[in-house]
């Protein structure tokens, strides 16, 4: 017979990831350390669930189970576990909380769901934006500490860095416990307002001895990428090609459109083919030894080209890359046009 004096469940409280309570809130003091696998308030059925609830929880979705509870605790009846990992505990703490099993109109619920659904999508477009803010104040930052700048600057640019991590651990944590949306339609993109609108950040992003020259087509080149992830693409490539040139020279940024014949692309697999826009980033760089080349959009590679390939080949394009030793680095980013729009 279960004990009438152990201690009941609290509402909220915290376990580890094995199931041993960790904190208790307002509950007995006598529950921490206790193994939910021994709490003899809950059924043998309930405590199995329970612990493999916590077990399993993890920080992007909330798991939901009900368990019941034996004699004399009987009369609080089946509650609603609800269980997530809390996002940066080093030991995998799990945040536990009891409800009452909900009893409203299937209509009730369905508006409550799509509140929920609606607030995840705001966290997550929220979480989004300002992750896409603090790569290109990082990149800033960067063409700033490649000044070699001295005394109080220096410690206002590090001590800026430090912040702007923070930050994005902020923003992961807001991604990782945001509900989960289904995919929002893919955005389209005019490229070549977008070279013109970026080009005087990217200028600051290549250095004062840069030349940086922006080109276009006259027409529209509406393609299927947002622009966020065109914004990251473009600063991501100026400042690589910067690097490469050592803060000098020239470089050329250019919206086209161009037909693919098909074939394999250096961003990974075949591309089909088909006419595309182009994002091009052109350098005076050393270009790239052909070892280079091939391992050059690897996530270990110093040049940091991840971002670059996987933006592109999310949205059905590729990246194609042009880089004899000696005479240059020319980054073509082939994006799907938006099919409503008229080829050129």
């Amino acid at each position: 017979m279960p004990d009438p004096a152990a201690p009941l469940l609290p509402d909220v409280f915290l376990t580890d990831h094995g199931g041993t309570i960790r904190s208790a809130g307002s509950g007995p003091s006598e529950l921490l350390d206790t193994q939910v696998a021994d709490l003899t308030c809950l059924s043998d059925a309930a405590r199995a669930t329970l612990l493999a609830l916590i077990q399993e929880a993890t920080s992007e979705r909330l798991l939901e189970a009900t368990i019941t509870f034996e004699e004399p605790f009987t009369s609080r009846g089946p509650m609603v576990a609800l269980a997530i990992r809390v996002p940066g505990e080093r030991d995998g703490r799990v945040l536990v909380t009891l409800t009452r099993p909900r009893e409203v109109p299937d209509s009730q619920r369905l508006r409550e769901l799509d509140q929920l659904a609606r607030a995840g999508s705001v966290a997550q477009g929220v979480a989004h934006d300002l992750n896409s803010t603090l790569i290109a104040l990082d990149l800033g930052v960067q063409a700033l500490g490649r000044t070699m700048l001295e005394g109080c600057a220096r410690t206002w640019l590090l001590e800026l860095g430090e912040m702007m991590q923070c930050a994005a651990h902020l923003v992961q944590s807001i991604r990782a416990v945001a509900p989960a949306v289904p995919a929002a339609p893919v955005n389209m993109t005019e490229l070549a307002a977008l070279v013109h609108e970026t080009r005087r950040a990217l200028a600051l992003l290549a250095g004062p001895r840069v030349r940086l020259a922006v080109q276009s087509r006259s027409w529209p080149i509406r393609v299927r990428c947002s622009r966020p992830a065109l914004e990251q693409v473009l600063m991501k490539l100026v400042s690589n090609a910067s690097e490469a040139a050592n803060g000098n020279g020239r470089i050329v940024v250019t919206a086209a459109q161009t037909s693919w014949p098909g074939g394999r692309v250096h961003s990974g697999g075949h591309l089909r083919p088909g006419n595309y826009g182009v994002l091009e980033v052109s350098d005076q760089g050393p270009g790239l030894l052909p070892e280079q080349l091939s391992r050059l959009f690897e996530p270990s590679c110093t040049f940091g080209l991840t971002l670059v390939a996987r933006t592109a080949v999310e949205t059905g394009g590729g990246v194609v890359v042009d880089a004899p030793p000696g005479a240059g680095k020319t980054f073509r980013v082939l994006l799907p046009l938006d099919p409503t729009a008229s080829v050129k």
